[in-house]
């Protein structure tokens, strides 16, 4: 009596109804047999690491442009700061040149006054 499986398939209609369709799948180069129902589970956990690393590469890139905004906004403050910096300069220069200009003309104002006195 053989006890072995064969490659013919039942004739529909005789298959009980608690068969378990098998799909096969490799793992490690060797063929294994799996339930509709693991298959299932299968899938579902790859979904599942699927989201959980989507998650991790969404924290990722939150924190990535949290830190490059982080790092625009310094940018931003040292740039105000410098121009401020120049600014004030520039005021201080021009201030220094109109002081010396009205010296220099109260000077030549009195030189004439005294020169023509």
């Amino acid at each position: 009596v053989f006890t072995g499986q064969t490659d013919i398939l039942p004739i529909p209609g005789t298959i009980p109804q608690n068969f378990q369709q098998r799909h096969h799948h490799h793992r490690n180069n060797h063929l294994v047999s799996v339930t509709k129902e693991e298959s299932a589970i299968e899938s579902k956990e790859k979904r599942e690491r699927r989201l959980a690393r989507n998650r991790e590469s969404a924290r990722q890139s939150r924190r990535r442009k949290k830190d490059l905004l982080f790092n625009r906004r310094t940018q931003v403050n040292k740039l105000h700061n410098a121009i401020e910096a120049e600014r004030q300069k520039k005021l201080e220069t021009m201030e220094e040149d109109l002081l010396t200009d009205k010296i220099r003309i109260l000077n030549e104002i009195f030189l004439e006054q005294s020169f023509y006195n």
